[in-house]
């Protein structure tokens, strides 16, 4: 079983501001990666949901050689 990403190690990993992954959570769909709550406070990140995510916005935006 994977430790789950605070919401820093997912900044760090992706090498995003944090208050961007806050406001991507509170759009309507969310956007980003998928996340939950351990707790009433603390919001975590699934280790394999960041990576899907991250595969597949580059999946989506890749330029060139297409």
């Amino acid at each position: 079983m994977d430790t789950p990403l605070s919401t820093a190690d997912v900044t760090m990993l992706l090498g995003i501001p944090a208050s961007t992954l806050r406001y991507w959570r509170h759009l309507s769909p969310p956007q980003g990666p998928k996340c939950y709550r351990l707790g009433r406070r603390k919001v975590v990140y699934d280790p394999a949901d960041v990576v899907a995510w991250r595969e597949s916005r580059k999946a989506e935006t890749v330029w060139g050689g297409m």
